[in-house]
């Protein structure tokens, strides 16, 4: 993006050119961290004490 002086900075749902990413120590399959220091969260449920379930969807690259 034009005009961020870091990649963090860089809020675009699209991955950016070689941009890897992976999981983080003890939130594995709730948050992932990439090479350029971009946070995003995954895909989860979640059960209440009553029953209820919240599914929290994971959109394409949410950022």
């Amino acid at each position: 993006m034009k005009g961020l002086k870091y990649a963090y900075e860089n809020r675009s749902l699209e991955n950016m050119n070689r941009e890897k990413w992976k999981d983080i120590v003890n939130l594995e399959g709730y948050f992932m961290i990439s090479n350029f220091g971009r946070v995003k969260r995954q895909e989860y449920e979640l059960e209440f004490t009553d029953g209820r379930i919240f599914m929290a969807s994971k959109f394409p690259g949410t950022i």
